[in-house]
């Protein structure tokens, strides 16, 4: 079990440290024996499928290419490394885009965290016990020290199991393109980091929704902007330019919101097309799904609606390593 004091737990007065080297708390770190699935694969830690993530992020597959033949033996070796294995496996990956790398991978952690104890009912059980404990990672001097513990007290909160869901035949709809709100209504529309609200459903919500040109993601009037695509990247005409991994996180904050706001409806944009950031509806359906309970207030369109399942169905892009998901973009580990 997890080395917490047995009382006060309830505030963030008490501080509980997570560090594998020295074994405080081990069972909630990133090189704990976690098994986490991805995909098709499994990662005996979570610091495996973190690491193996690094792939996607290569300058190869980023530009549509398959990923090295070094790559991906480091691939098979990550799924039964133990954590520090993995962090030394993972400093051997060729050709990663460092910039790009650490841009996202905050939000690739969170995904790996939330994955790894959604799937380990006993470890979700021993970091719900952490109560609103504050939790720290005092030893390690990179972004990770504050960072880690920052993500693993956002994936606490998320997973208590407190907000209202809804099954999936209950679930509100909306048909047809949404031209008028009602005051409690909140237009969500695909957004880019640098809030250039300029054609589809982003030009509609800057002209009629009270949206922010230059705010790129958030609450804005009657609009919510979700950044979807990053028109910075310049290659393929910025499709597919937020990683899919990246983008999953911006809707898990976009749930967040709602949560706060349980008087809100956010309508969010029928994606069920194909769409100006490049990603199929069905693609966007997964990310949805992937993000968590959806909130009772996150209001489809009936058309989106419909590929929104309890199991996502995207498959493997051809040119990813086998049996993981697409996703998106040396921070090397958590320990």
């Amino acid at each position: 079990m997890v080395e917490v004091p047995p009382t006060n737990l309830e505030g963030p007065e008490t501080t509980i440290n997570i560090y594998a080297g020295t074994g405080e708390n081990a069972e909630l770190s990133n090189f704990a024996e976690r098994p986490v699935r991805l995909g098709n694969e499994t990662f005996r830690t979570p610091e495996g499928g973190f690491q193996a993530m690094k792939i996607w992020f290569t300058n190869s597959v980023l530009l549509g290419n398959p990923a090295s033949e070094k790559n991906i033996k480091i691939l098979e070796k990550l799924k039964t490394a133990s954590g520090a294995e993995a962090k030394k496996l993972g400093q051997q990956i060729e050709d990663l885009s460092q910039g790009t790398w650490d841009r996202d991978s905050s939000g690739v952690m969170k995904n790996i965290l939330t994955l790894s104890f959604e799937q380990n009912p006993d470890a979700l059980a021993n970091l719900l016990a952490t109560g609103d404990a504050t939790l720290t990672h005092t030893q390690d001097k990179t972004k990770w020290g504050t960072e880690f513990p920052r993500l693993l007290m956002e994936v606490r909160d998320e997973l208590r199991g407190t907000e209202p869901t809804i099954q999936e035949n209950e679930r509100k709809t909306y048909s047809g393109k949404v031209t008028s709100l009602q005051p409690n209504q909140i237009f969500v529309f695909g957004s880019n980091p640098e809030g250039r609200h300029g054609a589809g459903a982003a030009k509609y919500a800057k002209d009629n929704f009270g949206a922010i040109y230059g705010k790129g993601e958030g609450l804005q009037g009657q609009s919510y902007a979700l950044p979807t695509k990053d028109l910075r990247v310049k290659e393929n005409k910025s499709l597919r330019s937020i990683s899919p991994e990246q983008i999953t996180s911006n809707i898990r904050t976009l749930y967040t919101v709602a949560r706060e706001n349980p008087s809100k409806e956010f309508l969010v944009s029928d994606y069920s097309e194909t769409n100006l950031n490049g990603y199929t509806g069905q693609e966007m359906a997964d990310m949805f799904v992937n993000a968590g309970p959806i909130p009772s207030n996150i209001i489809f369109n009936e058309n989106f609606d419909k590929l929104i399942s309890t199991e996502p169905t995207t498959q493997p892009n051809q040119n990813s390593p086998e049996g993981l998901p697409p996703i998106d973009r040396t921070s090397d580990s958590c320990g």
